[in-house]
């Protein structure tokens, strides 16, 4: 199910995945048609979009900061709870597949499900990667 929400002159669409900041109630949601964050209100007020380069499916947080998945491109990318993007954390380098989604365990890692194909054949897979230091330095 896509929802759409028209803000700063655009159209966005954003699918299945949320992340809610417990302090401020705000909602981020990827945006599949126009690469990027948006941050609502509970509300529904737009507050800010954060473009990225390219397709943002899951979102998560980890210590603070907003921690992306783009499907396509292959990484993980981390922005500042106010839109400020920081830094690639991950990159197809670092990745055995194309993240999905991503959620950031108690334990301190970071769990990932990833697609990728093997022989034309669709596998979804789940890696675990440890974060460590803080994220939010560039």
């Amino acid at each position: 199910m896509i929802t759409t929400k028209e803000a700063f002159g655009k159209k966005f669409e954003f699918g299945m995945d949320i992340h809610m900041d417990s302090d401020t109630n705000n909602i981020y949601v990827p945006c599949e048609n126009e690469n990027g964050v948006l941050c609502m209100t509970i509300e529904g007020q737009a507050l800010w979009f954060t473009p990225l380069s390219g397709l943002p499916c899951g979102i998560t947080e980890i210590q603070g900061t907003l921690c992306v998945a783009e499907c396509f491109n292959g990484c993980l990318h981390a922005i500042t709870k106010e839109g400020e993007f920081l830094r690639r954390l991950l990159d197809k380098e670092d990745m055995r597949g194309k993240p999905d989604y991503v959620c950031y365990g108690q334990d301190g890692k970071l769990y990932v499900t990833c697609s990728y194909y093997l022989y034309d054949v669709k596998q979804d897979i789940c890696f675990v990667y440890t974060i460590s230091g803080d994220i939010s330095i560039n």
